[in-house]
């Protein structure tokens, strides 16, 4: 790399769209094949190398899913294709952690600093056992998981706290009937 590098700034500007129903309702995520390779040197880090995530998206078509969780090569779950996993267990949440593999995401950051949060390794057969499952994306927001490896969810009260809260900091996330700010 040159001692002096001169990064080039690349802005893209397009409307946002995000779903109503899906903010109300939660999407259905699936598991991916593709695994996180573990590089602690690039762990946490927001780069352009998204080429495992680009794979991981490319297993399903259509709308079925609305994202795909990933695991790194030993098997722990680490995040969707473009989001960050949060899960809550009674009182307890928990987020895994990105010091191998994984983006530490400005959500995700967000969620840390507004709740206690657990940062640990979670496994895909202890997600299902969650009481609410929720992702985070700077883009998105807070989204609501609703179905996972045959289990189902309904957004509870801690998913619609944090999105009244993102909401809150003026934050992109659509409005839909039944919204209480």
């Amino acid at each position: 790399m040159p001692a002096s590098a001169k990064p080039t700034l690349v802005v893209q500007a397009a409307p946002l769209a995000l779903d109503p129903a899906a903010y109300r309702n939660g999407i259905a995520v699936r598991l991916c094949e593709t695994p996180l390779a573990l590089q602690p040197a690039l762990a946490g880090m927001k780069h352009l190398n998204r080429l495992e995530q680009v794979l991981a998206r490319a297993e399903w078509d259509g709308t079925a899913w609305g994202e795909g969780l990933m695991c790194s090569t030993a098997g722990d779950l680490t995040c969707a294709t473009a989001a960050n996993l949060f899960a809550i267990f009674g009182d307890r949440w928990a987020t895994p952690p990105v010091t191998a593999c994984g983006v530490a995401g400005v959500a995700r950051a967000e969620v840390l600093a507004c709740r206690d949060v657990a940062v640990e390794v979670l496994r895909p057969d202890e997600l299902v056992r969650a009481d609410e499952v929720f992702l985070t994306s700077a883009v998105r927001g807070i989204l609501p998981v609703r179905e996972f490896a045959g289990r189902r969810w309904v957004p509870g009260p801690a998913v619609r706290a944090l999105q009244a809260h993102w909401r809150s900091l003026g934050l992109p996330l659509p409005l839909f009937e039944g919204w209480s700010k």
